[in-house]
């Protein structure tokens, strides 16, 4: 990574910052790759495998993903209802609602349907969908458990509803300076609207009136470029109010570049992948 001494002037130019997905139509293009660069990664697939097993998908049933991006999942699941069933992805972006659609095969022959919509109020009957999924989405959202309040609605009784999210305040970063390290995984997962989320989960669960709760620690392992997509829109932000200095910033990610072309590197972001069934 290049550490450019160009920071003094970054007020002019535009920080992509992931902690900003609630913005997505305001910058789609860095959104979009953020998104497809995350979704390659071997445990975010992993963690998707894991969640679909928990969903105890069937043919011909009826499947909602909320916050589908840009619609791998819905693809995906799409093979396991089959012709006979069908899934729904719903996002808050238009833009990203449009790249889903471009991206798939919305013909007569294909059970996938998308929809601009707002997590907080879904706009389905109640019990409609035999299963329902969200992931890496309640981190962005105002109100997380009124979400889950929602998804709990639209879902039929008996069926499954799964969602996994990160937990920001348990970052690792394998680097030499703890005290930086800490005070940068704190201030990331401050500026999270809920960097807690992933722990919060079963809490929201059972408030929600679930049961058989069923709980799977995952930890998504970001390579070192997107450990940079990550943190260092937040980072260049903490720089602008003086929350970090540029020798931090120049510290942190020049130890990290280093352990990077040297083979050692290791980051991992922990999560909760909760399952949990409406009455």
């Amino acid at each position: 990574m290049e550490l450019r001494d160009e920071n003094k002037a970054s007020n002019q130019m535009r920080i992509e910052r992931v902690d900003h997905f609630h913005t997505v139509d305001s910058n789609p293009d860095f959104f979009i790759k953020f998104v497809d660069e995350g979704n390659r990664l071997e445990t975010a697939r992993t963690c998707k495998r894991i969640m679909s097993s928990l969903l105890n998908i069937q043919q011909g049933q009826y499947l909602l993903d909320v916050g589908c991006g840009t619609g791998d999942d819905v693809r995906s699941l799409a093979k396991l209802v089959g012709i006979a069933g069908r899934i729904v992805g719903v996002d808050s972006s238009e833009n990203m609602i449009t790249e889903a659609r471009k991206r798939s095969d919305l013909g007569a022959k294909q059970p996938i349907e998308f929809y601009v919509g707002n997590a907080h109020h879904l706009d389905f009957a109640d019990n409609t969908f035999d299963c329902s999924r969200a992931e890496r989405l309640l981190m962005h959202l105002n109100d997380p458990s009124k979400a889950i309040a929602e998804v709990v609605r639209v879902t039929k009784s008996g069926g499954f509803i799964v969602i996994f999210d990160l937990d920001w305040d348990g970052i690792i970063i394998n680097h030499n300076d703890r005290i930086l390290t800490r005070k940068i995984i704190h201030m990331m997962c401050d500026s999270i609207r809920n960097g807690w989320i992933g722990r919060q989960l079963p809490a929201f669960f059972k408030e929600a009136g679930l049961k058989n709760i069923n709980i799977v620690a995952h930890a998504i392992l970001p390579n070192y470029p997107f450990l940079i997509q990550v943190c260092d829109g937040m980072m260049k932000s903490a720089l602008e109010t003086g929350a970090l200095t540029e020798d931090e910033y120049k510290q942190m990610w020049g130890y990290l570049e280093r352990t990077n072309q040297e083979g050692s590197f290791l980051a991992a972001i922990p999560g909760f992948i909760v399952c949990g069934q409406k009455p």
